[in-house]
């Protein structure tokens, strides 16, 4: 746990990162530094060993308007979390860890919190863990495992899953033979999930070889 902490202890940094990556993940604005009851309550939940407090609080407190003592606080919680299998922490110090360290090791232990987590059923995990797979598949049978966790995340309403197999398609990628009708599919597909109020305008006739 000191390595993973020595390894992202940049705290401003890493901040600016994992908020770029939180508001991307899920849409919400921006809300600031935590404070008041509603940290109070999280904080005596994490003290208790809550696992989501721990991981939601720790989130919170990373973000780059939170005094320097909060972020290295919240850091810490983070990885206490994701080293006791939280879904949401693996996946964020996993982010992290890859965002931040292109050398092997870095990268393979990024590579392996954003495993357990998509492991874990965490379903923007699942995307990026699919997508890692596909830019680094060699054979057929990487890319169906590529494939499967991809498909696995779209169907749970994953936007970055389903753009990411259009791409995949559009460009014929990864050794992937390039196909104009599944590539529009799925594009089709990431719209809809994006914007349901528009799902009635796909043609759901329109099927490919």
């Amino acid at each position: 746990m000191r390595k993973l902490f020595t390894i992202l202890c940049a705290s401003v940094v890493s901040a600016l990162a994992l908020t770029t990556v939180v508001s991307a993940n899920d849409g919400t604005a921006d809300a600031g530094c935590p404070s008041g009851p509603s940290l109070h309550l999280l904080e005596t939940q994490a003290k208790a060993g809550d696992l989501d407090a721990m991981a939601y609080l720790g989130e919170a407190l990373m973000h780059p308007d939170c005094a320097q003592e909060a972020r290295d606080k919240g850091l810490r919680m983070l990885v206490n979390a994701a080293e006791a299998g939280q879904p949401q922490a693996m996946f964020l110090i996993g982010i992290m860890v890859v965002a931040r360290h292109s050398e092997p090791e870095g990268s393979e232990l990024g590579s392996d919190y954003i495993r357990r987590s998509a492991e874990a059923g965490h379903v923007e995990a699942e995307a990026w863990h699919g997508a890692m797979l596909m830019a680094e598949a060699r054979g057929e049978a990487e890319r169906d495992d590529a494939f499967y966790w991809l498909g696995s995340a779209a169907s749970k309403g994953s936007v970055r899953a389903a753009m990411t197999v259009h791409h995949v398609y559009r460009a014929g990628m990864h050794g992937v033979q390039r196909d104009d009708c599944l590539a529009a599919l799925w594009f089709d597909v990431a719209v809809m999930l994006q914007h349901p109020n528009v799902a009635q305008t796909a043609d759901a006739d329109v099927t490919c070889n």
